[in-house]
């Protein structure tokens, strides 16, 4: 039996999905209202929730841009995270356009007024049966805006970038649900507030992360 996480958190690696409809060429005008300025940092604690009853973990994650760079011509920020409990450290490079927080590769990840568009679509196959099987498919896609939220760090208030997907049946337990959806909500000014993961095969288990401290210049 199988069970997976689906992440697809800004800092970890990930693979790029395919970007749907046409992106106008990014002009930096600052107005993303998340916080791309060099020495801000983010400390997150991991956390499990099962049936409802959440767990903290002595788990730590350290986000934090280190420093500004040109990628063909455009300024990004390195936006770098130490994970606790995961091999060797992920990072990105983002910048932000008009209201989009994009990264170096054109991929879309949050946006504090665009509630209609579908940023990305993603699917993964199962290359190790025959004939090849589909095991997801999802869209990323912004919801609940303007939501409040409760976390170690304080109150803010989000908008979550959710992808929401559905698992094939046959990767999925019987009597299980297979429409999922990964949360990430982010706050204006602040950034990436709390994520949360569901489980394929065990439709009341998650787990996450949360904002415990943060620093911004």
């Amino acid at each position: 039996m199988i069970y997976f996480i689906l992440c697809i958190c800004a800092c970890r690696k990930q693979k790029n999905p395919e970007i749907e409809g046409s992106i106008v060429e990014p002009v930096m005008i600052n107005n993303c209202q998340l916080p791309f300025k060099v020495g801000n940092y983010w400390i997150y604690q991991n956390f499990t929730n099962f049936d409802g009853v959440q767990t903290d973990l002595n788990e730590y994650d350290s986000c934090f841009v280190s420093k500004d760079t040109l990628i063909n011509g455009k300024s990004y920020v390195k936006y770098e995270e130490i994970n606790s409990g995961y091999p060797g450290n992920g990072h990105s490079y983002f910048r932000d356009s008009l209201h989009y927080q994009v990264d170096s590769h054109g991929n879309i990840s949050c946006s504090f007024e665009d509630f209609t568009t579908i940023f990305s679509k993603r699917f993964e196959l199962d290359t190790m049966v025959n004939p090849i099987d589909t095991v997801f498919r999802g869209v990323l896609k912004m919801i609940e805006k303007d939501q409040p939220i409760s976390v170690p760090a304080g109150n803010f208030i989000t908008s979550d970038a959710a992808f929401s997907y559905i698992i094939w049946p046959t990767h999925v337990q019987s009597g299980t649900s297979n429409a999922k959806v990964q949360d990430t909500r982010y706050s204006k000014n602040i950034g990436l507030v709390y994520q949360s993961f569901p489980f394929s095969n065990y439709p009341n288990r998650r787990i996450g992360r949360q904002l415990i401290r943060y620093h911004i210049n």
